[in-house]
């Protein structure tokens, strides 16, 4: 993990939710945004993991992805079953930016930004959202 750019934190009845903006190193993963849950115990679950390299659009990607992921939280404000859900969603979600994209580098069904095409269209719906 690289430089830490930014860190949201949501309280629910079930621990802290911590939202990760990384700025990464150009030797791994570039920008990621992570997902961390600490439940009241204090013990962590990552729940959400998403790369973008250093292409000429890895950055507004990231802050586009970021913002989204964001909104929905702040909107559910503390609910624990709507984060559930939103979780479920996101960890369907399968980015990952392979910097040397060799078969010793790739976990098995791991793939190059996988579902790039999907977050590009989940920002776009929620841009229209806000703007209706």
């Amino acid at each position: 993990m690289g430089w830490i750019k930014w860190q949201g934190q949501y309280q629910f009845p079930e621990g802290m939710l911590h939202i990760l903006w990384d700025v990464g190193e150009e030797s791994e993963y570039g920008y990621e945004l992570e997902l961390t849950f600490e439940d009241n115990e204090g013990n962590l679950d990552g729940v959400g993991c998403w790369s973008f390299g250093y292409e000429s659009w890895s950055r507004e990607l990231w802050i586009n992805w970021g913002g989204y992921i964001e909104h929905r939280i702040s909107e559910i404000e503390g609910d624990q079953q709507a984060l559930d859900l939103i979780l479920d969603d996101l960890e369907a979600v399968d980015c990952d930016y392979i910097l040397y994209q060799s078969e010793e580098w790739l976990y098995p069904g791991q793939e190059h930004l996988k579902d790039l095409d999907l977050i590009k269209v989940l920002i776009g719906e929620s841009e229209g959202e806000q703007i209706a």
